[in-house]
């Protein structure tokens, strides 16, 4: 049984995973559909002879004709891409269908298995080491002239080999004493996934009134208490980064789905939370700070993005691809955002979320 992955859709997920696994709720199937068989026909010819039919010069022929059905053990039905707590690295998320009749081990990691029953789909977080530029530079010269067809070709063929030289999944049915390798060099990654496992230009130190920002803390205030951010960009690329826009932009989450980008009367801004940078240096460093008074209770949140001239390296995308139910189209952005596809947009993750 050899393993077949398929063309699948990008998960709705949006939050980074632990690296635990989430089975999810199996599905009674009779076979692997959508996943069919692959038919392998192929004719054996026999050619025997002896005794004095031999020495005459006689033999007889016969030809079998055989039919294969190849199943697939093993199957990649939905994937993504999500960050993780670590900056140099990502989450591929795997849904992993065990396409047979018995209970499969799925090793995906030097030291995580899990047990997938029959006919059963479990979610599982491979955790990987995004993509260097330096991987994609090699792949091709750099030339700002080369066309985006081009270009995205070589970022998906060295975003691809990379992965594939990292993610190791082996599967073993112990009943049949039969094992495998899953490949997920036929997946197809979108330009959003492709944000995440391309290692960014830009790396982020933040400071919430002087403590550095971590997913896993709480950042609780009082109404009308000075909450002072502060921002540093590091290049960590080799090439300078050009006309980059720096903006901060805030929304209070209203827990239930929706959310409000109108701060106006609910907070006041110290300093500023758009700022141009002309320009940063390989491997040099920009700072800037601002500050925000909020003036009524509630769950604030913060996104901080940064957009700057393509230079042939990174993907075309539009940095944010966030489908909530909001009144965002009301929001101002820079205007070197607005359609231009000749800039990046890079945006610190998590959100920054504040308690009032």
């Amino acid at each position: 049984m050899n393993h077949n992955s398929a063309k699948g859709s990008r998960s709705s997920s949006t939050s980074s995973f632990n690296g635990t696994p989430n089975r999810r709720k199996p599905r009674t199937v009779s076979s692997p559909e959508p996943f069919p068989p692959k038919i392998v026909e192929a004719v054996l010819q026999i050619q025997y002879f002896g005794g004095p039919g031999m020495a005459a010069g006689y033999c007889r022929q016969c030809a079998v004709a055989l039919t294969v059905e190849v199943l697939p053990s093993i199957v990649i039905t939905k994937w993504d891409v999500l960050p993780s707590e670590i900056p140099t690295h990502c989450y591929l998320v795997l849904d992993i269908l065990n396409s047979t009749t018995h209970e499969m081990e799925v090793l995906y990691a030097s030291n995580k298995r899990i047990l997938i029953e029959a006919r059963d789909i479990c979610r599982i977080p491979v955790s990987v080491e995004r993509c260097p530029l330096s991987a994609v530079r090699e792949s091709y010269d750099v030339f700002l002239d080369i066309c985006g067809n081009q270009r995205k070709s070589s970022i998906l063929s060295a975003c691809r080999d990379h992965l594939v030289n990292l993610v190791d999944l082996q599967w073993t049915l112990s009943s049949l004493e039969i094992c495998g390798r899953a490949s997920i060099s036929d997946i197809t990654w979108t330009d959003a996934m492709l944000s995440f496992i391309l290692m960014s230009p830009i790396q982020w130190d933040i400071l919430l009134n002087g403590r550095t920002f971590k997913a896993e803390y709480e950042f609780s205030f009082i109404a009308g208490d000075l909450i002072t951010l502060n921002i540093k960009l590091h290049n960590v690329s080799d090439m300078a980064l050009n006309s980059l826009h720096l903006f901060v932009r805030g929304y209070q989450d209203h827990q239930n789905g929706h959310q409000s980008y109108r701060l106006e009367t609910k907070r006041a801004v110290i300093g500023s939370e758009k700022v141009f940078i002309k320009e940063i240096l390989p491997h040099e460093s920009y700072c800037h700070e601002c500050g925000f008074v909020f003036f009524h209770a509630g769950v604030y949140k913060l996104d901080i993005l940064c957009s700057h001239k393509d230079q042939g390296i990174w993907p075309q995308s539009s940095g944010d691809s966030d489908s909530t139910n909001s009144d965002k189209s009301n929001v101002s952005f820079p205007p070197s955002w607005n359609g231009d596809n000749s800039c990046q947009m890079q945006k610190f993750a998590p959100s920054i979320d504040i308690t009032i």
